[in-house]
């Protein structure tokens, strides 16, 4: 931005960004106004653009001078808290949205940042916007930095079950009838871990489905020995990264292999009524909308395992066909519990990492 203004000089430039942005005062020095959407799932991005063109337009016409106050709360949270669907996230935003609705043409904007990322500006920032208030813009932004800390335990200092204890959860949630349970392995960034198959069979689980598990090896592997219905043993996973967990020998029956979205796809049926969803890539499940076509009824599971963090939410809980959720912290890239990461240049003084309550 420092070098967009050097080249432009003295122009109106407006920045809008998702809410896992990084930031501090420094593109707020370097830029006129700043707007970040305030929904994950991202549902508004096209509202805040349309912000950022208005207040652009109106700039140019000389009825708007845009005013901003950058503050950081200093709390640094997982993006699986992050969903606005759920407290503390909900809350934080929605006071943003009263202070807008409060004063016409102020916009107050909050980035709750991007944990896995080693930088000095990391975490959560409030960006403020008024016409000409300065005053007004920093008693905003200090009510909203306050708040954010006041709501810090809540928001950033909790914790998610590890595998054991979360498929356990989920298992005596299926028994209770809280079908269908959908587990979130929100930190398998790369799609391939195997924990969760794994501690599902090792309790005994039926009637779940992965979806998916990115095993590009097995799936060629089938491709060129078994057809559907064939009954096949075949090692699964192991090898995607340093978290992907131990091989998990699958015997059961091809119920679909074919071409769906970016490549083939795997259908494999075992034990007491289970699937698992082989793709050649990580694919983040956010919607039903794979089953059908894949021969899975949706409605007849117990449990669901998708490979996401938040945006699972659009189409499994957002529409009322969750019975319950269970974000597990299996191994993986993006732990929730940030404390195990070895971190450099984040501030020294940054919650739940450093300061603690």
């Amino acid at each position: 931005m420092r070098r967009v203004r050097q080249a432009v000089g003295d122009i109106p430039i407006m920045v809008t960004l998702d809410l896992h942005a990084n930031e501090d005062h420094e593109l707020s020095d370097a830029a006129d106004a700043v707007f970040i959407i305030k929904r994950y799932p991202h549902y508004d991005t096209t509202l805040i653009g349309e912000h950022a063109a208005r207040v652009m337009i109106n700039t140019i016409r000389g009825s708007y001078k845009p005013t901003m106050a950058t503050r950081k709360p200093g709390v640094i949270t997982p993006s699986v808290f992050q969903g606005t669907g759920v407290s503390p996230a909900m809350e934080i935003m929605e006071k943003a949205r009263r202070w807008e609705c409060r004063y016409p043409g102020v916009y107050v904007s909050v980035a709750f940042g991007f944990a896995y990322a080693d930088v000095p500006d990391v975490g959560a920032t409030v960006m403020v916007v008024t016409n000409n208030d300065q005053k007004l813009a920093d008693r905003i932004a200090d009510d909203m930095s306050d708040y954010i800390w006041r709501r810090r335990k809540e928001f950033a200092g909790k914790k998610l079950p590890k595998t054991q204890e979360g498929v356990a959860l989920a298992l005596a949630a299926a028994n209770a009838g809280k079908t269908p349970v959908i587990i979130a392995d929100h930190s398998d960034r790369t799609g391939g871990s195997t924990h969760i198959l794994e501690e599902l069979i090792k309790q005994g689980a039926k009637n779940f489905c992965i979806a998916t598990l990115r095993d590009e090896k097995a799936i060629e592997k089938l491709q060129k020995t078994a057809k559907k219905d064939d009954t096949v043993s075949i090692d699964l996973g192991g090898y995607s990264d340093k978290f992907a967990g131990n091989q998990v020998r699958i015997e059961g029956k091809i119920e679909f292999i074919g071409n769906y979205g970016r490549g083939t796809v795997v259908v494999l049926a075992f034990g007491e009524n289970n699937r698992v969803i082989l793709t050649p890539q990580l694919m983040q499940v956010t919607t039903p909308q794979i089953f059908r076509p894949l021969g899975i009824n949706v409605d007849t599971l117990d449990i669901i395992i998708l490979k996401s963090r938040v945006h699972f939410r659009r189409g499994f809980v957002e529409t009322g066909l969750a019975g319950a959720v269970f974000e597990i912290d299996a191994p993986g890239w993006g732990p929730a519990d940030l404390t195990l990461l070895p971190y450099k240049n984040i501030p020294k003084d940054i919650y739940p990492v450093y300061k603690k309550d």
